[in-house]
């Protein structure tokens, strides 16, 4: 995904709790994000790291946490 621009991402899921995995921390939780797939207390160090490594490539495209981890 390229992270050029904010994009909002969703947690809520608009008829019930469901239940997933996080996938950095790897434990299940009901407020995972619905686009990447990362609960709601890991996203934020998420996106520290894919900032730093946009301020460092602005022009990579991210697509795993691999990639972010990587650089």
């Amino acid at each position: 995904m390229r992270m050029g621009k904010r994009e909002v991402h969703e947690f809520l899921h608009p008829l019930e709790p469901v239940y997933k995995e996080c996938l950095y921390c790897g434990e299940r939780k009901s407020m995972v994000c619905l686009t990447c797939g990362y609960c709601y207390e890991c996203h934020p160090a998420i996106e520290q790291m894919e900032r730093r490594l946009l301020a460092k490539a602005p022009n990579v495209i991210i697509s795993t946490l691999e990639d972010i981890e990587a650089a």
